[in-house]
């Protein structure tokens, strides 16, 4: 989960306390911020040093801004409504940049009123920027002119935000809403991929020869069709655009179910898409290391099989979250060469496949998991073979340890 939090600390303590009375359910440990926090960090004129504490014991990200001119550069910059919950301050006029202009259609405003209820332009910018109101929530210590902003949006039909006051008595509830958003599955797996995807275009925009796909394609890994750098890009980022950001009940209800599911399928249909025609295991070389090689088969014999069931039978249509973080996991260890350990994306796909114990398959043996593709493999050629659906399938000994998981 990635946070983005506006809080100016007008009534606030930027200390260990504060964060650990809104945040202790995020990070590894609840005490970590009592043991590791530094009180003496300016957070207020340093604000990364709170990404970077989170980036050391934390599973999540969080970004913390001061003003709304902070959130409207970060916008200008592209990185302002990707995030997976909206943390907002109401009165953010303690950082505000009186010499600067207003946003548009703010002409006439006065800049002191503006900043004093800075958190609902944001929140309006938000909604109209497609962020679904339910991802967002008020924390604040200005309970009347919260009352009043969900009054208006009760008046003019808008979407009501939910509201936390900055209490003893409230922060429980404000823990809980973050801890639903911090524990659906939909909400992780699409951080994982778009947090994936970014991490292998920052490796192939850096030269680094870690696209192996040419391996699988036409006339022994010769044909580099489709494998320019930008073609590349250009795929990582039409899989990281398609899991958008969903509301949280949509996420929990039969409705929001099916919707997942048309989500789930679209998604690992494009991403398997290129895994038709030449493109094949058999082309892996000769010359390959046999390890090497007999984990690429597998890999790729499990997104060939997934490519020709997605196109031409109903076997994947009841996709989980779990389903597409495992296909998501191997399509990218087949097309690109990570090294042996599992690079922070992974570890939060993995996490997410062994239902949040944390770490559990990174300490998985290799024979262990060599066994749990060989059982697997037989159980759902036994479920293909009652369907009596035709499928490219390997035998066994092809794939090394099992050709399909």
């Amino acid at each position: 989960m990635n946070i983005l939090w506006l809080e100016d600390f007008g009534r606030l303590q930027a200390d260990s306390n504060t964060l650990t009375l809104l945040f202790q359910g995020v990070v590894k440990n609840p005490k970590d911020f009592v043991s590791y926090w530094n009180d003496e960090d300016d957070m207020l004129t340093e604000p990364a040093i709170l990404s970077n504490f989170f980036k050391d014991h934390s599973h999540h990200q969080a970004v913390l801004l001061k003003s709304v001119f902070d959130y409207l550069d970060r916008i200008a910059n592209g990185n302002g409504t990707g995030h997976d919950a909206f943390i907002i301050d109401i009165n953010l006029e303690q950082y505000a940049d009186r010499e600067r202009d207003l946003p548009a259609g703010m002409g006439g405003v006065d800049k002191d009123s503006f900043h004093r209820k800075g958190g609902f332009y944001i929140y309006n910018h938000l909604i109209h920027n497609g962020v679904p109101p339910e991802n967002i929530c008020f924390l604040t210590g200005e309970e009347k002119s919260t009352l009043d902003f969900v009054e208006h949006c009760r008046v003019a039909l808008m979407p009501r935000p939910e509201s936390f006051e900055k209490t003893d008595s409230d922060y429980p509830r404000f823990r809980e809403w973050l801890r639903q958003r911090q524990e659906d599955p939909y909400i992780s797996l699409r951080r994982a991929v778009i947090e994936g995807c970014e991490d292998l275009k920052r490796r192939v925009e850096s030269g680094a020869s870690v696209f192996q796909f040419r391996e699988f394609i036409g006339g022994k890994g010769g044909d580099a069709e489709w494998t320019s750098r930008v073609d590349i890009i250009d795929y990582l980022n039409t899989l990281s655009a398609l899991l958008p950001s969903i509301a949280f009940s949509e996420t929990q209800s039969l409705e929001g179910g099916q919707r997942l599911q048309q989500l789930y399928r679209l998604f690992v249909r494009t991403m398997a898409h290129d895994w038709e025609g030449a493109v094949h295991p058999s082309n892996l070389r000769r010359d390959m290391d046999r390890k090497v090689k007999s984990i690429l088969r597998t890999f790729g014999w499990i997104m060939k099989n997934v490519r020709n069931w997605m196109a031409h039978t109903s076997v994947l249509n009841q996709l989980t979250a779990e389903d597409v973080a495992f296909l998501f996991f191997i399509n990218m260890r087949a097309m690109f060469n990570l090294g042996a350990p599992a690079v922070p994306y992974e570890a939060a796909l993995l996490n997410l496949i062994s239902h949040g114990s944390d770490g559990s398959l990174n300490l998985l043996k290799e024979d262990q998991i060599r066994e749990e593709l060989l059982q697997s493999y037989r159980q759902l050629k036994e479920i293909i073979l009652k369907s009596r659906v035709i499928v490219q399938t390997p035998p066994p000994e092809r794939c090394g340890v099992g050709g399909i998981v």
